[in-house]
């Protein structure tokens, strides 16, 4: 790839971005995968291990108590089965995770039957609190209306609240009978909602696209468009909608990264494996397609919409296989030199339709690196991952360089207020803590408020647990990665005012006396200040002063014969170079002398000329 330097924005406030935890399973096994599947949600963490035991899957739950992650929950399906690849999926919200069992074979509600190989499930979990502790309980085993064989429900999932929606990029009806195959592959999502009681869901919606489309098409393996697979190996037949899906309140996006649109025009099949992405919005309890997405560079085999997020109005759909060679945002997109480099789109919701915000690419932009195969938003936060790319370093923001084939990275950016707009920036390159060749970190992200998670499903150490220091025991045993500090880059403020704490001194006070201590006023409540003097108004007597940290002394005793006052002229600056000026008058306080507070003198009386009178004077010197 190409390496560029990082830069950090001046007059900006940027929190620091730190590797928190290191997640491991609690009994690792080679072939695992743990990590082949991230959700987060506050301060849980959901991670899935869908190849444990034969590909029987697992997911683990992880929680964080202030900066410390212990496991809380190890789920399994209620009809484990290899080949099912439970956890192939996971999403969460608040304190339910629903996770997609891929290969799972029933063909209906009847969860003991294998009459539908590979049609998928997808199950609900519930933490609740009991007398003996916290638990985590399956509520509810989801079935697409027609399971069907290589429906690959389950293949992706997202939830918020009391809806959820699972992607079936197999399933293969033409959109006008859900139990015909006429399209095969085509593929579909279903809408489920949790009812007011809060134990029973059902489905609310089958959502096709509106121009659904199932010729087969071969991609290879290099790399799986569906990585945990079923029966059809690493195939995606047709158009593959549903291969990922997200969802924000009443809209859901769904990736068809087999569309093949090639101008934009639905009908038009010109550019195999384009790609696109659809938007549903919900009114009441009707779902209908509000947009149809398609990047501003489309290509064929871009694979645009192969992952898709969204939170609120913003949109981010991922394009794995886009080449051009653009490096970090609003590059060239017509250079198609960098073969499968990857790229992300950003959308926004203008109050009448979605548009096009941003484009990113990687900093260090390099050939199959798959920027793009996956994205998670939350806010103005944005990750992608490059599951492929090739750099041996470690942590957050190191210099890339090309030692690592398929190491894996992710990418932070974030979108910050302009005056003339907004702006994304990169502002973090992520990389494991113990990075190696092969581990694909990257090919799973999620994001939270300022937290990313991180899986490498091909990661090698055999520990268990959290933060424990690694190995190269367990071949592809997998691992996930908790990273904390991300946000937008906050537009710096000026300090507004200097403040002093006293502004008199005393006459003949000694060298160095403390006048009073300096404080700034600024609108940055994280500001650091140092304070200097100014030349300007009122700076005539700056000499006669010095500052020492916060704390303003006088250089030389005073004298308030001479002089009974000092004009001096302060600056304070804070961490980002933004400055304020003041001008302040210390006084000179003269010594005051005792007062008389007894007087005793001779009796009363007549007293001649001449003759002595003696008076005592009491003097009150407090």
């Amino acid at each position: 790839g190409l390496l560029l330097t990082r830069c950090q924005m001046v007059n900006a406030s940027t929190p620091a971005q730190v590797l928190q935890a290191y997640l491991k399973a609690s009994t690792t096994a080679a072939g695992d995968k743990l990590g082949g599947s991230v959700a987060i949600s506050g301060d849980i963490a959901v991670v899935g291990m869908a190849h444990e035991n034969g590909g029987e899957g697992a997911v683990y739950v992880f929680v964080r108590s202030s900066a410390t992650w212990m496991q809380q929950a190890y789920l399994k399906a209620s009809n484990p089965e290899a080949g099912d690849f439970f956890g192939s999926a996971v999403g969460i919200s608040g304190d339910t995770v629903v996770v997609g069992a891929v290969g799972e074979a029933s063909a209906g509600a009847d969860q003991v039957n294998n009459d539908a190989i590979g049609a998928g499930a997808a199950y609900v979990f519930v933490r609740s609190a009991t007398a003996s502790g916290t638990v985590w309980t399956q509520q509810a085993y989801l079935k697409a209306g027609f399971a069907e064989f290589g429906d690959s429900f389950g293949a992706s999932v997202a939830i918020d609240t009391d809806t959820l929606v699972v992607g079936a990029p197999g399933e293969s009806s033409n959109g006008v009978d859900e139990s015909n195959n006429d399209a095969i592959g085509a593929g579909a999502a279903y809408v489920f909602v949790r009812a007011a009681s809060g134990t029973v869901w059902t489905q609310q919606g089958y959502l096709k696209a509106s121009n659904p489309g199932g010729e087969v098409l071969d991609f290879g393996v290099d790399p799986p468009l569906i990585i945990y697979g079923n029966a059809f190996g690493y195939f995606i037949y047709g158009d593959g909608f549903g291969s990922a899906v997200a969802i924000s309140g009443d809209t859901v996006v769904i990736g068809s990264a087999g569309e093949s649109s090639g101008d934009g025009d639905p009908e038009d099949n010109s550019a195999d494996s384009a790609g696109a992405a659809y938007v549903f919005t919900r009114t009441n309890t009707d779902w209908a397609q509000q947009a149809y997405l398609k990047a501003s560079n489309i290509d064929a085999n871009d694979f645009f919409g192969f992952a898709v997020a969204i939170s609120g109005e913003t949109v981010v759909v991922g394009a794995s296989r886009e080449s051009s060679i653009a490096t970090t945002v609003g590059g060239n997109q017509a250079d198609n030199t960098a073969i499968a480099a990857g790229a992300a789109y950003v959308f926004i919701w203008t109050g009448t339709a979605w548009a096009q915000e941003a484009y990113l690419k990687a900093d260090n932009t390099g050939e199959f690196d798959y920027f793009g195969y996956v994205v998670a938003v939350s806010g103005d936060i944005v990750v992608v991952g490059a599951l492929n790319e090739d750099s041996s370093t470690t942590g957050v923001n190191s210099a890339s360089d090309e030692s690592a084939l398929n190491a894996g990275a992710a990418y932070v950016f974030v979108r910050s207020a302009t005056a003339s707009g907004t702006e994304w920036t990169q502002q973090s390159f992520l990389k494991a803590g113990n990075t190696g060749a092969g581990d694909l970190f990257g090919a799973v992200v999620a994001v939270s408020g300022d937290t990313v998670i991180v899986g490498a499903l091909n990661e090698d150490s055999s520990t268990t647990g959290v933060n424990n220091a690694s190995d190269e025991g367990a071949a592809d045993s997998g691992a996930a990665y908790v990273y904390t500090g991300f946000g937008p880059v906050q537009a710096n403020g000026e300090p507004t005012d200097i403040a002093l704490s006293a502004s008199t001194v005393e006459e003949n006070a000694v060298e160095n006396a403390t006048i009073g201590t300096l404080t700034a006023t600024d609108p940055d409540a994280d500001a650091t200040h140092t304070f200097d003097f100014a030349v300007g108004d009122g700076d005539d007597d700056n000499g006669a002063f010095n500052i020492s940290g916060n704390t303003l002394r006088l250089t030389s005793n005073a004298n308030y014969a001479t002089q009974n006052s000092y004009a001096i002229r302060l600056e304070v600056m804070d961490n980002g170079g933004l400055t304020f000026e003041k001008a302040f008058t210390v006084t000179v306080v003269a010594p005051v002398g005792p007062t008389i507070s007894t007087v005793v003198g001779p009796p009363a009386g007549t007293y001649g000329g001449g003759e002595s009178v003696l008076f005592a004077f009491l003097f009150d010197t407090a």
